[in-house]
């Protein structure tokens, strides 16, 4: 399974939006919807997958 897969199930197990998730990320919904799809770079992944993990109340480990 792939990492925006997880992040996807995750946020819907929490039964959050994308919408409410991009905003407490500070992103843009689009943003948050390209990382979920997997349109994001590697790079760009580790300072946001930490903040997403939190968000979603998962360790950063049950993500990856």
């Amino acid at each position: 399974m792939k990492v925006g897969e997880v992040l996807r199930k995750e946020r819907e197990r929490k039964r959050l939006d994308s919408e409410k998730v991009a905003s407490h990320l500070g992103l843009s919904v689009d943003e948050y919807q390209a990382l979920e799809a997997g349109g994001s770079p590697v790079e760009e992944w580790g300072p946001k997958l930490a903040q997403i993990a939190i968000k979603l109340s998962t360790p950063t480990s049950r993500l990856i």
